[in-house]
C-alpha cells in the first residue's frame, strides 16, 4: 500500500532493541560518562521501545487484497473460488497478528480469549521490529535529554515531564493503526462465510463491492483504483452498508437458531 502507511518495519528486531538498551544503559554508568540520561528518561526511552515493537506491521496486505481481488474475477466456480479465497486469506494473516485473531473470531467464530490476546501482545513484541523512523524519533528524545541542561536549562522538571508525556502520545499516534483499515478487513472478513440465506454469488459480490469501495473511499488499493478509474466502475456505500447490514444480520440471526 502507497497510501495511508505508516512506517515500513523492516528495523531493529526484539533482540537488537535488548542490546541498545544494554549498550545505552548499563555501558554508560560503567564508562561513567560526564553527559547521562536520568532515570525518568531511561523509563520513557524503554516506553518507546515497547510501543514500537508490537506496532502493526500493514506491509504486504495490498498484495494479498489484489491476490482476493485476482482471484473473484477469475471465471471458476463459485464454491471453489470462495474456498480458495478463505484459504488464502487464512494463510496470509498468520503475518499480522491481530488480523489472525480477528479471521479466527469472525471466520471461524473461534471465540478470542484473554489468554490468547496476552499471547499475542508478547508475540507481537518479541517479533516485532523498530522502524527507521520510529528509531529516529528515539533518537531525537535521548539526544534531547542529554544536552536538554546545556542547551535547555529553561526546560523545568514539570515541563520536562510534559514534553515526554506528549512524546509518548504522539509516538503512538503515529505509529498507531491505519485509519479504516480495521472496518475494512472487518468487512473482507464478514463476507467470506455465507450463511444459509446468503450465497455464495452475492458474497463473492458483495467481497468485491468492498474491495471496490476501499480502493476508492481510503485509496489502499493503488493499482485496483487505477483499474477502476480506467474501467469507470463504481460502488454505491448506501448499498454496500445495507448490504453488509443484511450479512450481519442474518448471521446474527442463525447465531440465535
Amino acid at each position: 500500500m502507497k497510501r495511508g502507511y505508516g512506517f515500513s518495519k523492516k528495523g531493529i528486531g526484539f533482540l537488537g532493541v535488548v542490546a541498545l538498551i544494554l549498550v545505552a544503559f548499563v555501558i554508560q554508568d560503567v564508562t561513567q560518562a560526564e553527559i547521562h540520561l536520568d532515570y525518568q528518561a531511561i523509563l520513557i526511552t524503554i516506553i518507546y521501545f515497547m510501543i514500537a515493537l508490537p506496532s502493526e506491521d500493514y506491509s504486504g496486505v495490498e498484495d494479498v487484497i489484489n491476490t482476493v481481488w485476482k482471484y473473484n474475477k477469475e471465471a471458476k466456480d463459485n464454491d471453489m473460488k470462495l474456498q480458495l479465497i478463505k484459504s488464502f486469506l487464512q494463510i496470509n494473516v498468520v503475518r499480522w497478528h491481530k488480523y489472525f485473531l480477528m479471521y479466527e473470531q469472525i471466520v471461524n467464530e473461534k471465540k478470542i480469549t484473554f489468554k490468547m490476546k496476552i499471547h499475542d501482545m508478547i508475540g507481537r513484541i518479541v517479533n516485532g521490529h523498530v522502524s527507521f523512523k520510529q528509531f529516529l524519533w528515539i533518537m531525537t528524545y535521548v539526544i534531547y535529554n542529554l544536552f536538554k541542561d546545556s542547551f535547555f536549562d529553561f526546560v523545568t522538571n514539570d515541563v520536562d515531564f510534559v514534553i515526554g508525556l506528549l512524546g509518548i502520545g504522539f509516538f503512538m499516534y503515529t505509529s498507531g493503526e491505519v485509519l479504516h483499515m480495521d472496518e475494512f478487513m472487518t468487512n473482507v472478513f464478514e463476507v467470506i462465510k455465507p450463511t444459509s440465506k446468503d450465497g455464495v454469488e452475492f458474497c463473492l459480490s458483495l467481497l468485491e463491492s468492498n474491495i471496490i469501495f476501499g480502493a476508492r473511499q481510503y485509496g489502499f488499493l493503488t493499482e485496483i483504483k487505477k483499474e477502476l478509474e480506467e474501467s469507470n466502475i463504481d460502488v454505491s456505500e448506501v448499498k454496500l452498508k445495507a448490504d453488509m447490514e443484511k450479512v450481519k444480520k442474518d448471521k446474527k440471526t442463525k447465531k440465535e437458531e
